[in-house]
């Protein structure tokens, strides 16, 4: 019901903060939002998806331990998002968050350093 209310207005947001950006003369722009690709399919002006995707043991101590939450209340959390497994097939570059943060830091480089080469040749 919440997800029927948010997601338009979250993707009006984007709709008019990518065209200012277009206005500006920017080509490309990354949006952090989780809904993307939850209905299976990317949206036709998407280029790609960048997927973090994370265990669930972890994903619930974080939980915990950062927002406070009970484990209850995080498994729940998690199990009323789309399974990061059901966007995997769709995204182009998939970040692991398993690890500490310099291995974090590496992979967000790596997929940096591409988006910059196709940047670069478009």
């Amino acid at each position: 019901m919440l997800n029927s209310l948010t997601h338009p207005a979250v993707l009006q947001q984007i709709g008019a903060r990518t065209a200012e950006l277009a206005a500006a003369g920017h080509e490309k722009a990354i949006i952090e939002a989780a809904l993307h690709a939850e209905n299976g399919k990317l949206a036709d002006w998407m280029a790609g998806l960048i997927l973090v995707s994370c265990p669930v043991d972890t994903r619930v101590t974080r939980l915990i331990d950062k927002r406070g939450m009970t484990d209850a209340e995080a498994r729940a959390r998690i199990a009323s998002q789309t399974p990061p497994e059901k966007k995997r097939p769709l995204a182009r570059w998939v970040i692991e968050n398993d690890g500490d943060l310099p291995h974090l830091q590496h992979q967000v480089e790596q997929v940096a350093k591409e988006l910059e080469s196709i940047t670069r040749q478009a």
